[in-house]
Formats: C-alpha cells, structure tokens, sequence
C-alpha cells in the first residue's frame, strides 16, 4: 500500500516536463537536415538534429502551447514556429533553402602584393 501511495505522490513530478520529438527537412527534396539548431527562444534550450534530422527537446513545465522554437540552419531560411503549430505537422519541419544571389561581386587580385618561398637554411657543422 506505501508503495502505491509513493507511486501516486511521485508521477506527476514525473510528467512536469513536456518531451517533444521531430523531424528537420529540406523543402526542395525533403531530405533530413542535420545539424540544424532547435532553439527555445522564452526559454533559452535548445538542441540540434541528429545525421536523420531528429530533434528531442525536454521542455520546462511553464512553457505553454503558445511557446515559439527556432529552427536554423546555414543554407536554409529561419523558421519560427509555435509547439501548437508544430503539433498540427506532426512534429515535421520543412525548412526552404536560402539561395545568395552574388550579383555584383567582383574579386579582383592585388598585383602589388607577391608572395615569397620560404628559404630553407642549412647549418653545416
């Protein structure tokens, strides 16, 4: 019976935390995207996704449904996005590539500048 009691007492403590599990995907080819940062922005927890593009993140007891996650990852465009709307995509984040148009830049070559060989010096005993 004490057993069932200390059970009783003891599991909300348990279940205080919220553990989310998902997913991180290229829109283009909806190939998993490692590496990509899963932060929590109240909160300041994060994680990043595993080579398959899973993320697992405990969240603390007072964020609500309403708390915003960042999903970031250089090559793709920032997404923030509520764990209610996360909720609604089962946990699958697509995230779109970032393209750079370099238009305009140009890389030119100072001639003024010469690189010089090392010298390599002997002693003789």
């Amino acid at each position: 019976m004490k057993k069932l009691l200390l059970i009783l007492v003891l599991s909300p403590l348990v279940s205080i935390a919220q553990h989310i599990k998902g997913i991180v995907v290229s829109k283009k080819n909806n190939l998993p995207v490692e590496n990509t940062n899963v932060l929590s922005l109240s909160g300041k927890i994060g994680t990043v996704t595993d080579e398959n593009g899973t993320f697992s993140l405990k969240l603390l007891p007072q964020f609500k449904e309403n708390e915003i996650l960042e999903f970031s990852h250089i090559g793709f465009t920032t997404l923030k996005i509520s764990i209610e709307d996360l909720k609604k995509t089962n946990f699958k984040i697509s995230l779109s590539e970032e393209i750079e148009n370099l238009n305009g830049l140009m890389i030119t070559s100072n001639k003024k500048i010469k690189l010089k060989a090392k010298q390599l010096i002997k002693n003789y005993s």
